[in-house]
C-alpha cells in the first residue's frame, strides 16, 4: 500500500491533532513497529497509530467491486450488477416493531448477491428485472447462511447504461484446505487456535454509519447510543497452512464461549494480557467457515471467519469408532 504523506509530515500533523506529547507519540509509534514484526513500513505504521488517535491520514479510496469479492461486514460498498430476481414484499410483525421486507438478487459475470430493502427503501425502490443498477456508499452484514447481503443505508441505488451481457449463477467454490486459498474464495476448514493477539477487543460503532467511535460521539451523527462489537483476531492452522483470521460479534463471542458483556467486565477486572491468558483457547480446534480478504495496510491474505463449531476430539473419536464398529 502507497501513502502520500511523508513520515515527519505525518508525525507534525497527529501533533497538531492531539494533545500528545512528542516523546509518548514516538513511544508508541516505536511499540507499534515491534508489535507489527517488521511487516508494515514505518509510515503505515504511523498512520495505524494516528488513526488509534482520531487521526485519519490515510484518504479512503472508494472502488467498484464484483460481486464475488463483495464480503460480510464491509462498510461502503460500490459496485455494478444486473437485477436477476425481486421478491414479493413480505410484512411481518414482532413484539418489538412492525415493518416490510423485499429481496433483489442482483448479478455480474462473476456472481450473485442479495440486497434486502425494508419499508421506506421499498416504496422508493422503482426498478424491474433485467435492469442493470450502481450500488454506491452501500453496506454489507451476515445472512442467515454467513454470506454477505447487501443494506443500502444511507447509499443510494440507481439506473445505470453500464451493460452487463452475461450473468454468473455459480456460488462460491468452497476450499477446504488453507495450501489451496486465493483472495475472494469462501472456506471450510478445521483449524486449531495458534495465537490470539493482544489487541483491544471491543469497539464501539455508530448505529447510522457503523463508523468506529469512542464513547457516545460520532463525528457526522453527535450523540448516539453505540452499538458494541467483538473483534478477536490471531492465527488458525489446519496442518496444511497457518494464516491471520478475524473473529467478528456473535462469532467471536462464541469462540470465547461468553456474552459481550461478560467480556466486557472481565477484561475491566483482568486487563487485556490476563483476559486472554485466562481463556485457555491456544490449541483448541473448531470447525470454521468463512472468507478470504486482503489486508490492505499488511498486503497479504487474512480468514474472515462467519462461522465456528468448537470440535469435541473425544466425541469425535468415539463416533469413528463406532461407525467402524469398535
Amino acid at each position: 500500500m502507497e501513502f502520500s504523506i511523508k513520515e515527519d509530515d505525518a508525525v507534525k500533523k497527529i501533533l497538531e491533532k492531539t494533545e500528545i506529547t512528542e516523546e509518548e507519540l514516538l513511544t508508541r509509534i516505536e511499540a507499534k513497529e515491534i508489535e507489527f514484526g517488521g511487516l508494515v513500513s514505518k509510515i503505515g505504521v504511523i498512520c495505524v497509530v494516528g488513526k488509534e488517535l482520531g487521526v485519519n491520514l490515510v484518504k479512503p479510496i472508494e472502488k467498484e467491486l464484483k460481486i464475488k469479492n463483495v464480503l460480510p461486514d464491509m462498510r461502503t460498498v460500490n459496485f455494478y450488477g444486473k437485477i436477476i430476481h425481486i421478491s414479493e414484499t413480505r410484512e411481518f410483525k414482532t413484539e418489538k416493531r412492525e415493518g416490510k421486507v423485499k429481496n433483489i438478487t442482483i448479478a455480474d459475470e462473476t456472481g450473485t448477491i442479495r440486497m434486502s430493502l425494508w419499508n421506506e427503501e421499498i416504496d422508493a425502490f422503482g426498478f424491474e428485472k433485467g435492469d442493470v443498477v450502481e450500488i454506491t456508499g452501500s453496506y454489507t452484514k451476515h445472512d442467515n447462511l454467513g454470506s454477505p447481503e447487501v443494506r443500502i443505508g444511507k447509499g443510494e441505488i440507481k439506473k445505470t447504461d453500464k451493460t452487463i451481457e452475461a450473468v454468473s449463477f455459480s456460488s462460491r467454490k468452497k476450499i477446504t484446505q488453507l495450501s489451496d486459498i486465493k483472495e475472494g474464495c469462501s472456506v471450510e476448514i478445521l483449524a486449531s487456535l495458534l495465537k490470539i493477539y493482544e489487541r483491544k477487543h471491543v469497539f464501539n460503532f455508530c448505529p447510522e454509519c457503523r463508523a468506529k467511535i469512542d464513547g457516545v460521539s460520532c463525528e457526522k451523527h453527535k450523540k448516539v447510543k453505540p452499538e458494541k462489537m467483538l473483534v478477536l483476531s490471531g492465527i488458525v492452522d489446519d496442518s496444511s497452512e497457518n494464516i491471520n483470521a478475524v473473529f467478528f460479534g456473535s462469532v467471536a463471542e462464541k469462540v470465547i464461549g461468553k456474552s459481550i458483556s461478560e467480556i466486557e467486565a472481565q477484561i475491566a477486572k483482568l486487563g487485556e494480557r490476563k483476559f486472554i491468558e485466562s481463556l485457555n483457547l491456544l490449541g483448541k480446534e473448531f470447525k470454521m467457515n468463512g472468507y478470504i480478504k486482503r489486508n490492505k495496510l499488511l498486503n497479504t491474505l487474512e480468514l474472515q471467519v462467519q462461522g465456528v463449531e468448537e470440535i469435541n476430539t473425544k466425541k469425535e473419536t468415539e463416533s469413528l469408532l463406532h461407525e467402524q464398529g469398535g
